[in-house]
């Protein structure tokens, strides 16, 4: 018999099944030998990546003139000075520039044997 509690239910489970043997062998899949050489070199090709990150971080917090110049370019869509200012300040990657009147984005990628290895996806808000 059951007692009644208001915060418990009553939990009535099935009949226990057996399974057979089958039921529990667990396939087996077969891996590729690891080679580390890409994943390496995509964490070294990324260090730089960073480091052209954090220079224009630092330009873009340091300077409220190179600030100004960037966002007023966006804002009046002229993207030759808005890719010019930020290739003035000395980064090594290309990077792919997008904005819109919320921000600014900007994707750092590099290359690995014709490999697109890393990437570093930048987005600032001005508004």
């Amino acid at each position: 018999m059951y007692h009644y509690h208001p915060f418990h239910s009553v939990i009535h489970q099935p009949p226990c099944r057996r399974l057979s043997p089958l039921a529990y062998m667990i396939p087996t899949r077969e891996f590729p030998p690891i080679s580390t050489k890409l994943f390496k070199k995509s964490a070294e090709l990324s260090i730089s990546l960073l480091t052209d990150a954090r220079l224009l971080m630092d330009k873009i917090s340091s300077s409220e003139e190179f600030s100004y110049q960037l966002m007023n370019a966006a804002q009046l869509s002229d993207t030759d000075t808005v890719k010019e200012l930020v290739r003035s300040i000395g980064m090594q990657a290309q990077p792919s520039i997008n904005y819109n009147p919320d921000g600014l984005s900007i994707l750092l990628t590099k290359d690995f044997e014709h490999i697109d290895c890393c990437k570093i996806h930048l987005a600032l808000r001005w508004q």
